[in-house]
């Protein structure tokens, strides 16, 4: 009978000190089968760059494979000697015409003409992840001013 008791009181103290000195985890940020939220429209500041003699180079951290091979890379420029409003990228400015080329992480700015380039052309970079595209008949993703409020981007 004294064993049954020893016995009965140790495996009461076992499950006694198991359940008390185990720590309470946190599934704060646990993911339970939810999917990571999509990533968001990212745009870059407009910039001024140098893209009088070999073009430009702009890097574009945010630029992933995944962006390009299933969202959207939207370039525009603005001002030159005529004051130009946003315009889509390849397009003509300051007589020449000024083409991009992307990939993972950058941005190439290409010159072609032998016109001279104004320095007060700015450029922007709009990238639209594959979840935030909306069908081209929806929305004009050659006017700057429509997929900026589309997508809520501040000038």
């Amino acid at each position: 009978m004294k064993t049954i008791n020893i016995t009965s009181l140790l495996v009461a103290i076992i499950i006694c000190t198991t359940l008390f000195s185990c720590k309470k985890e946190s599934y704060q940020n646990v993911n339970i089968g939810n999917p990571p939220p999509p990533p968001e429209v990212i745009s870059s500041n407009w910039f001024y760059g140098d893209v009088q003699e070999y073009g430009l180079v702009k890097d574009a951290p945010e630029l992933t494979m995944d962006i390009l091979s299933k969202g959207k890379v939207l370039v525009f420029a603005k001002g030159g000697f005529d004051s130009n409003d946003p315009t889509i990228l390849p397009s003509r400015f300051d007589a020449n015409y000024i083409g991009i080329a992307v990939g993972v992480g950058r941005i190439k700015f290409i010159i072609e003409g032998t016109g001279v380039i104004s320095p007060s052309i700015q450029f922007r970079y709009i990238l639209i992840p594959a979840d935030e595209i909306v069908p081209d008949n929806k929305l004009d993703y050659n006017n700057y001013n429509t997929v900026c409020n589309y997508y809520n981007i501040s000038e």
